[in-house]
């Protein structure tokens, strides 16, 4: 059998700052447009509640990570790694700031509606998960850059499914059993998919080990992410203006956020 192979921690590390170095490289101070969530239309404007989304996953992510530490039962230990793996895999800021810089890379404009294109031509709403690593493996593997690849391989979709549907169980020695394969319950949405594949084993079973080394490297995605994520502001915090693609902005010390021309003085 094949084992599936998840990114290790420094890997993981190693990729996120590769796509933030490749893009202050090579944009500027155009990178701005991909830290600060805005839209164009219908009136310009920037908008908060990304980041307070940010924000709130650090700060879930903590709190469990106490559960974490304090738990001693093997099952326990897989019920909480993989509430914090979901949580996090699924945020929409951090895949919309590595979109943004990929498409700056790409010499394309930032954008906060994370859309991907069809075969058609046709703009669609990336809102599922997989969708928004799909669309950043394409425009990663464009430019040789590693992010795409070790975001696809952290993410699991079936584990994921299993997990949030309550499709699974979970055994004495911590591993994981999803049940669509198995339960008559979910037969009529059985998928060729779902059954095990001599090749690569059984999509809906996880060992405890395999578990908790998605949920380590998941871990660094978001703590690299965060780290960078603030470095790559702080040159623009310094009071002055800087335009990105709804208008300039500059960073209001009192506020602790941007302002524009209209909050200037008021």
């Amino acid at each position: 059998m094949t084992k599936r192979t998840a990114p290790d921690e420094r890997a993981v590390c190693e990729a996120v700052v590769e796509v933030f170095d490749n893009a202050t490289r090579t944009c500027g101070s155009k990178i701005l447009g991909a830290l600060v969530p805005h839209s164009c239309d219908p009136i310009p404007m920037i908008h908060t509640f990304p980041d307070y989304e940010a924000q709130e996953l650090c700060d879930f992510v903590n709190q469990f990570q106490t559960y974490v530490k304090l738990a001693s039962d093997p099952r326990e230990l897989t019920r909480l790694r993989l509430l914090i793996y979901t949580h996090v895999l699924e945020a929409e800021q951090p895949a919309a700031v590595i979109w943004n810089f990929l498409r700056l890379i790409d010499g394309q404009t930032p954008k906060w509606d994370f859309v991907g294109v069809n075969r058609k031509g046709e703009e669609y709403s990336a809102e599922l998960p997989s969708d928004r690593y799909t669309i950043i493996e394409r425009l990663s593997d464009k430019h040789g850059l590693a992010i795409g690849d070790v975001l696809s391989q952290l993410w699991r979709n079936k584990l994921r499914n299993s997990f949030l549907h309550s499709q699974y169980v979970t055994l004495e020695n911590g591993d994981f059993r999803g049940g669509k394969d198995l339960s008559p319950l979910t037969e009529s949405a059985r998928r060729k998919s779902d059954l095990p594949n001599p090749g690569h084993g059984n999509p809906h079973f996880y060992e405890a080990a395999e578990i908790e080394s998605l949920y380590r490297s998941t871990l660094e995605w978001l703590r690299c992410y965060t780290g960078c994520f603030k470095m790559a502001m702080k040159p623009f915090q310094d009071g002055e203006f800087y335009e990105i693609p709804s208008g300039p902005v500059y960073w209001d010390v009192e506020r602790n956020w941007w302002g524009t021309n209209l909050t200037r003085g008021s």
